[in-house]
């Protein structure tokens, strides 16, 4: 049992890089983007271009524009938008890319794939140290099977496992790490506030911070770790004022951690602190606390349940662990606050509260309470209690793979949606008729306004199959131009509605088809019912130019009598096609026998 801690640390690892491999987001350029590419662009800029001024953008802003965000500051310079702390982060990795990408024959322009895999594999380093030190913070005060189902749920149950294996650039894992790593040194320092553990505080209050600012408030463990009682924290008030000098070491190295930000700040704008983030802001007046909480779009206990027992075991940690209580309980309420009440509450596209992620180390402890509170209750209260966890477990991990296959959406989530995605892992070609997306330009003033993705849809065309044209080649259907099929394929014998269906198999496998005149940036639902025990059947749409755009589905929405199965695909238009005619056809990819019926094409109604 004293290993049970590393094969657990073992097969989570395992899992996360099977689940990298498994995306391989590095072929797709998916690994350095978004906000990750900002966090990023320090290292390109002044390593690769020797301009940490982005000045270099300007002389071909087509080529640069995709890679590089910098915003003009009132004093003339441009600056990235992001602080620096993730560059520091990921310098390491991006030194070894760089040294191995002309050699693997890939350019070295900060992009390509060795750098793509090298940020990738960082956030698993990161990951496994995390996984390590939790699991060293845990053993501490609970058994090796409650550390065990504490790592399992905190690293593959959470969201913490999609922003380590699908979109390692991003913060959080770093976060989650450096948390940990700043709990273990506090405990130690305020036993003993030697010179070497200040400046290891000093570094991690300075790193924690220059990630992500808001991350500041982990400093008020200083005065709340360890504290139990009102003369406690007195004599924690006397231990501080006592040692000013550790105190003042932990300030200077933090500072110090600050200082190229800075610097940097001073170079660009004229200014030794610029807010960067313009027109964006805090509304401490108005959080949105019990949307971050529990609302659908992105409410931090529906997307990762399992965080609801780490709440819970805030109530029995007192019996495990003496003095940290308070300073966990106040930490997650300010915490909570603070994170609700920036004025995109959501935070964008992502999966769940993400800046919640970073504090999974510190909840690990009350998570690990609660399980070792179940764990030694009465047997048919520990099994429901614990199948409860299961369960909420498995919803996480499946919940992952929703996100990224579509199923959950990233921003405009509704309760009407995530039932409709309830169970379901590809995205049901219906789910934008219940999306809701906020407006972002009245969320920055503080309105919140949902509008909805898809106001409506239109029938813009139906065929059932069951009248030909005047010289037999193709049926009519309700829209002047438009013929689908071919009725040498009619079939008599069976039929979703009317007297026909259309068949196909080996010797008709693609004939299905007809060519729709489509709007720019308008969604279109199709549906057609289907009969037949081959699975591999598609719905395709494509443009008449190759490569410009296409779609496939097989996905079955619907089933219905006599073994009648409804098919569905959906798709949004380019703003900009170069033509505006779509062919959309059934691919019965197999040899035996399909039938068609009842085929209809929904048109988004625009105001």
């Amino acid at each position: 049992m004293r290993k049970l801690h590393l094969i657990t640390i073992i097969f989570i690892l395992l899992a996360t890089i099977w689940l990298q491999f498994f995306v391989k987001g590095w072929k797709q350029d998916r690994i350095i983007d978004w906000d990750t590419m900002i966090y990023y662009s320090y290292l390109p800029a002044t390593f690769i271009h020797n301009d940490i001024t982005f000045e270099f953008t300007k002389t071909d802003i087509e080529k640069y524009s995709r890679r590089f965000w910098a915003i003009r500051s009132p004093g003339g310079g441009l600056v990235v938008k992001m602080s620096m702390g993730m560059a520091f982060i990921y310098s390491p990795f991006f030194f070894i890319a760089h040294s191995v990408a002309q050699p693997l024959d890939y350019e070295a322009d900060g992009y390509s794939v060795p750098y793509q895999m090298a940020i990738a594999f960082g956030a698993i380093l990161y990951f496994a140290i995390g996984l390590f030190l939790l699991a060293k913070l845990l053993r501490k005060y609970f058994s090796p099977l409650t550390v065990s189902v504490t790592l399992l749920l905190v690293a593959l149950g959470t969201n913490l496992w999609y922003y380590t294996a699908i979109e390692p650039g991003m913060t959080h894992v770093y976060n989650f790490t450096f948390f940990i790593l700043y709990i273990l040194t506090l405990d130690s320092w305020l036993k003993s506030p030697k010179v070497k553990l200040s400046i290891g505080l000093g570094l991690l209050c300075g790193i924690i911070s220059l990630i992500r600012p808001s991350n500041t408030l982990i400093g008020l463990l200083f005065l709340l770790w360890g504290i139990s009682s009102w003369d406690g924290f007195k004599e924690r008030i006397r231990l501080l004022l006592r040692r000013w000098d550790r105190l003042l070491i932990v300030a200077l190295f933090a500072i110090a951690v600050w200082m190229p930000q800075i610097i940097y700040w001073k170079v660009q704008t004229g200014q030794l602190f610029y807010y960067t983030y313009e027109e964006q802001g805090f509304f401490f007046a108005n959080p949105h606390i019990i949307d971050g909480l529990f609302s659908f779009r992105k409410g931090w206990f529906i997307y990762t349940p399992s965080m609801l027992f780490a709440v819970a075991g805030i109530f029995y940690l007192p019996r495990y662990i003496k003095g940290v209580t308070l300073g966990i309980s106040v930490f997650l309420v300010l915490n909570v606050y603070i994170i609700f009440s920036w004025w995109s509450w959501w935070y964008g596209g992502s999966f769940g509260a993400r800046p919640m992620i970073d504090s999974y180390g510190i909840l690990a402890i009350p998570l690990a309470a609660m399980i070792e509170q179940m764990l030694g209750m009465r047997k048919w209260i520990k099994i429901s209690a614990i199948s409860i966890m299961l369960v909420l477990f498995l919803h996480g991990v499946f919940q992952t793979f929703q996100y990224y296959y579509g199923s959950i959406h990233w921003d405009s989530m509704t309760k009407e949606a995530y039932f409709l995605s309830f169970g379901r892992i590809k995205q049901h070609p219906e789910l934008p008729l219940f999306l809701k997306k906020t407006d972002s330009d009245r969320a920055i003033k503080g309105e919140y306004v949902d509008v909805p993705q898809v106001k409506g849809l239109k029938v813009l065309v139906e065929c059932d199959l069951e009248t030909v044209n005047s010289d037999s080649t193709a049926y009519k259907t309700s829209l002047d131009g438009v013929e689908w099929g071919n009725p040498y394929w009619r079939y008599k014998d069976d039929f979703k509605s009317g007297k026909y269906s259309f068949y196909t198999g080996k010797e008709n496998n693609t004939g299905f088809n007809a060519f729709v005149v489509v709007k720019p940036n308008h969604f279109y639902l199709i549906e057609v019912w289907k009969k037949g025990r081959s699975k591999d059947v598609f719905l395709v749409v494509q443009s008449k130019e190759p490569h410009t755009f296409y779609k496939s589905s097989r996905y079955v929405t619907e089933r219905g009598a006599k073994g009648w199965k409804k098919m569905a695909i959906s798709f949004t238009t380019p703003k900009e096609l170069p033509n505006d005619t779509l062919e959309l056809f059934v691919y019965n990819h197999s040899n035996s026998r399909v039938l068609l019926d009842d085929v209809v094409v929904y048109e988004e109604i625009k105001e």
